[in-house]
């Protein structure tokens, strides 16, 4: 098992398209899944979303979120 903890006051992950930003990311590199505890935001080009916990599954470029989620769609607003 090879995992990573980043910590800081502006962690961010790119992929792509999209940005992930919070202050503590745990990163498994053997299964390319980062998981997020203490807030963070997703921003792609269009959309902004923000929740406490959150996990990203690279391989199915698949997020899931949990607690405080809150969805913004730039394009309608």
């Amino acid at each position: 098992v090879r995992l990573a903890q980043i910590t800081g006051e502006k962690v961010i992950l790119q992929d792509k398209t999209l940005f992930l930003y919070t202050t503590i990311l745990d990163y498994d590199l053997a299964q390319d899944i980062s998981n997020y505890y203490d807030r963070g935001k997703v921003v792609d080009k269009n959309n902004t979303l923000t929740s406490i916990y959150g996990t990203y599954y690279k391989h199915q470029n698949l997020f899931s979120f949990r607690s405080d989620v809150i969805f913004f769609d730039g394009k309608y607003h």
